[in-house]
């Protein structure tokens, strides 16, 4: 991280992943490569820059970027270096993100984890102003952590999933749902897998539709307040984490986080395209269709018709303020 600092007091980097750091073959050292997207801070060129893979800060999509941007794609960059997968395809489950940081790094104990984890939320705040002010600010409290064994204080929560935070306007009204999903596995023009899912949510919650290993084709777990469905994909088109379901007043949206993108089709033949955009999510209705990972229809993609019905309506839970 120190690489960054000298020049952090001068420039936004403005793209910043694995593929920009390299170690020195003969000296070890590391260094940063590619200044090409680089400017001084509050210099504007109109370009909208953007890291696959999930390391681009959410404001740079709007054309903004700032030291606190860099932040982001620094803490992206030591996700993966911690747990060897991309930020956009990383578990969203804090257990697991532990398991495989341990598996990985040699040595590391439990408390370090922790506060790995805490660190690494701080430098991804969806809000830039939530995150550590520049690279400077960020190397001095790692230093301060990690080698004097100062604590960390961090007011991100650790257990809130990556990409997914639902608008603060969204606020829970007591509303219960159950949600019927039907999911195809379709390549070319046959279907080479389906199954049906049902489940209860409530508004506040939110449903995460991704890809997961496991003996059947879809299945459906709750973890820390969130409700996973995890597609078996045996190509790999859909993300760990592809597209995120949540209600919002009165209707029911999706927002795309995934590499390969999500098609939203309705009944009469709109079809409306995202892709990796955390700020920008579109209403979804009864018998709309949402496609993962739709290219051509020659390509393999995953189809999933969304039907829901309101269960009953609850007293919204009390708000501190």
């Amino acid at each position: 991280m120190l690489w960054l600092v000298s020049i952090a007091q001068v420039l936004c980097i403005g793209i910043l992943g694995p593929g920009n750091v390299i170690v020195d073959e003969y000296g070890g050292k590391v260094k940063l490569i590619d200044f090409s997207t680089a400017k001084f801070e509050g210099e504007s060129d109109g370009w909208i820059v953007e890291a696959p893979g999930g390391y681009t800060a959410p404001e740079q999509r709007d054309g903004r970027s700032s030291k606190a941007s860099d932040v982001y794609s620094l803490g992206a960059t030591l996700l993966f270096m911690l747990t060897g997968e991309d930020p956009i395809n990383a578990s969203q489950d804090a257990d697991d993100v532990k398991k495989r940081i341990k598996r990985r790094v040699e040595g590391v104990n439990d408390d370090e984890v922790r506060k790995l984890l805490a660190f690494i939320r701080k430098a991804m705040s969806l809000e830039p102003r939530q995150r550590f002010g520049d690279a400077v600010e960020m190397a001095r409290v790692f230093y301060e952590v990690f080698y004097e064994g100062k604590d960390l204080n961090v007011q991100v929560p650790l257990q809130a999933p990556l990409y997914t935070a639902i608008p603060e306007e969204c606020r829970p009204t007591g509303r219960r749902f159950r949600i019927h999903l039907t999911v195809m596995l379709i390549n070319g023009n046959k279907y080479e897998r389906y199954d049906e899912v049902d489940f209860e949510t409530r508004d506040g919650e939110l449903i995460v539709i991704g890809r997961e290993q496991h003996r059947g084709f879809v299945k459906v777990e709750r973890r820390s307040g969130v409700i996973y469905v995890l597609i078996n994909d045996p190509y790999q088109y859909v993300s760990r984490s592809h597209c995120i379901i949540y209600w919002c007043g009165d209707k029911w949206f999706v927002r795309d986080v995934s590499q390969n993108g999500t098609w939203v089709t309705n009944p009469s033949g709109k079809r409306i395209y995202l892709r990796g955009d955390p700020n920008k999510s579109v209403e979804l209705d009864n018998d709309d269709y949402l496609l993962l990972a739709y290219v051509t229809q020659d390509q393999p993609y995953v189809s999933v018709l969304f039907r829901y019905q309101t269960v009953r309506v609850l007293p919204a839970p009390p708000r501190r303020t």
